[in-house]
Formats: structure tokens, sequence, C-alpha cells
């Protein structure tokens, strides 16, 4: 986001090789810090003889390791958190694979975690301490990237599907309108962004030129969508970096219309003292961000306690207040203040859920479809055209 689902730069997370180099000495000499402290309280519903306390080391989207819906939790286990913050899901994994220990949770795109699990760098969820897992919306509990071998290796987070955010004084959006419908509407024409995102932006231009899998494209469907996609950039007011970058522009009233967005940009919109609202293509996807433990934590008992915080009624109506995402608990939904309750009733998005499923990523490696490689350099031509 900021799409937290689909925001994957280049085979490094965005860096070049020089600092892809200097992330992994960086990532190697992290490892083995993390300690657990001593007289740390029991365990509720753990093993016993496990304790809970000490320090945990975080890898998050920013905002994630909010400390408001942590409190509880920490203040009652004098648990002291890390934040390590990333600019693209790949980052995490590179870390942890690079130095593993570096991290006791990771809070990412649920698409990833079969990665994380293939390399041996998380554990499968301890179902005996995180008590939330029932309560976790069916929909996003039951997503193939997350059971393996049997198992649950994620808990479900925060999730959402991917809106258009317009300023509502500006713009009227039909009932039943696709992404294209807005693109190419000469009445927006420079009043456009998009998202400075690879996978997202040309899943939405898959989207736009009807592809049924939109993830799932061969080379010559690709380069439909470089076709599409430079049309589309004649287009835009700018391709955005951002969640600020792009409410930034909404608040100076440049941008009109943001094609690739989500709810928090909505929010950031109306902090800033401008008009914004959200509304949802016919066609579109959805993302869900969740909870791993790491297999070579330090503090594997508080980390999954953590988990368990993190993910209850309480903090994750806390978090759909202060960060404007969907909780992945049902019961957090009463719980939400009257702004964020407004955006997110269960009663719509669970249909949402159903009709724009979360997409898997495009392969690495196919002599079928066109690679994840393949896309990065389609958007680097679209946004040089």
């Amino acid at each position: 986001m900021n799409r937290r689902a689909y925001r994957r730069r280049d085979s490094f997370g965005g860096m070049s090789r020089r600092d892809f180099l200097s992330l992994m000495t960086a990532a190697a000499a992290s490892a083995g810090v993390i300690a657990v402290s001593a007289g740390c309280a029991p365990l509720l519903g753990g093993a016993a003889g496990t304790k809970i306390g000490g320090k945990l080391n975080l890898c998050v989207w920013q905002g994630y390791d909010d400390p408001k819906a942590a409190k509880p939790f920490t203040d009652k286990y004098q648990v002291v958190t890390t934040g390590t913050y990333m600019s693209a899901n790949e980052e995490c994994l590179v870390k942890e694979t690079a130095a593993p220990g570096s991290f006791d949770n990771i809070a990412l795109n649920m698409t990833y975690c079969p990665s994380f699990q293939k390399a041996g760098l998380i554990l499968p969820v301890d179902l005996n301490v995180v008590k939330s897992w029932p309560d976790i919306i069916e929909g996003l509990r039951s997503q193939p990237y997350i059971t393996i071998d049997g198992k649950p290796w994620l808990v479900p987070y925060i999730w959402g599907t991917t809106c258009v955010v317009y300023n509502p004084k500006k713009v009227t959006v039909p009932t039943g309108f696709e992404f294209k419908d807005l693109a190419f509407d000469d009445k927006l024409k420079g009043r456009i962004t998009v998202l400075d995102d690879p996978a997202g932006s040309m899943i939405m231009i898959s989207l736009m030129n009807g592809f049924k899998n939109p993830t799932l494209i061969t080379k010559d469907q690709l380069k439909q969508n470089v076709d599409l996609g430079k049309q589309l950039k004649s287009r835009l007011l700018s391709i955005t970096s951002s969640v600020s970058d792009t409410s930034d522009a909404m608040v100076r009233g440049d941008s009109w219309v943001h094609l690739d967005g989500w709810e928090q940009i909505t929010k950031a919109v109306i902090d800033g003292g401008g008009s914004a609202a959200s509304a949802y293509p016919a066609h579109s996807w959805s993302w869900c961000d969740g909870w791993m433990v790491t297999s070579h934590s330090n503090n594997v008992a508080t980390a999954w306690a953590y988990v368990n915080q993190m993910t209850s009624p309480e903090a994750m109506a806390i978090i759909g207040d202060d960060q404007f995402y969907a909780p992945s608990n049902k019961k957090a939904f009463p719980l939400l203040g009257q702004a964020a309750a407004a955006m997110f009733s269960i009663t719509n998005l669970e249909p949402a859920l159903a009709q724009s499923p979360v997409l898997p990523l495009p392969p690495d490696k196919s002599d079928q479809y066109s690679t994840f490689s393949d896309w990065q350099q389609a958007w680097s031509e679209i946004k040089g055209a």
C-alpha cells in the first residue's frame, strides 16, 4: 500500500544492488541480539515453563506496531518492542534470510507467507496461544497462502479491497464503474494519480484490459498492458510514491482521483483538510497482511502472545480507528469509532472479498506466463513513456 498487498518494487525490494548488499551486511550484524529478560511473567495458555516478557524485534509496515493497541500487553508483561519499518514486503524476507533471528515477529502481505515457510523462517501458528484465531473472518483464515501442510502459518491482521479515492466535490462516481471509466474520462485528464507499484498498478491495467486472471498473463498480454499503460501515463497528474504524496496532491486540489487506493488514503486526505471518499470498482482485488513468528526467534512465547494481543477485538478496533484499516477480527467491528464504522461494515466487506479475491503474485519463473521480472521491466517502460 503504500499498498501493503502488492508493493514489490524489484527483486531486492526496491533497492539497488549496493543497497541490497549493505542490507545483507546489516542484517548479519544484527542477528542474535534478541534476549528474553529474566523474571518474566508466566505465559497464559502456553507451554509449561515458558515466559512472557523482554524484547521483541518487529519487521512491519509503519503503524502496524501501534503502541496504543499493544499497551495493555506491553505494560502488563513489561515487553519492549522495536520496529524495523519496511518500504517493500521483500525487505523482511531478505533480512531474515540473511540473518535468521533478526526478527521475532513479521507482519506483511499473506501472499509472501509460502516463501517464508519454504525457507524455514517461520513457525506454524500456536493455536494454544492465539485465542483470536476462531474470530478471524473465515474468508481470510481460509486463504490458501497461509495454510501449508494442513497448518496455518500466518494470522490475518488488516485487509481491504483496492478502491478509488476521489474528491466528491469534483467527481461523481457512477454505480458499477470500472477503473478504466475514470482513467479515460477526459474531464479528469491531468487530475489522476496512481501509485509507483509494479504489481498493483499492473494488476489494475490487466483489469482495464479485461484479463480474467490479472496476475497470470502471457507475454503478449503483457505487451497489451504496456500499450494501455502508456496511454494511462499520458493522462496522469503524477505517479506517487507514498500515502503522503498521494494525499498531499488531493489536499492541494491538484489531484481529484487516486485510482489504486485504499481507505487509509481517504482518511489522510480528510485529516489534511481535504475532501475525499472511497468507491469500489465492479472488478478489483483484495489484500491482507498478517502476523508471523520467526522460527529463529529468541522470544517465541512473547512473540505469539503479542500476536494474540494485536489481533484481539480491542486492539483491532484501535488499529481500525488510528490507521483506517479493516480489522480481521469480526468481533472488532462493533468496537470501531464512528468514522471507521462508517467506512468498514463487515456485511459489505465480506461480499467484496468474495467478489474481489486476494490474488497471487506473478510467478518468479514461467514458460507460460509473464514473470514478475517482466512486470518490473514493463512498469519501468510505462513510467518512462
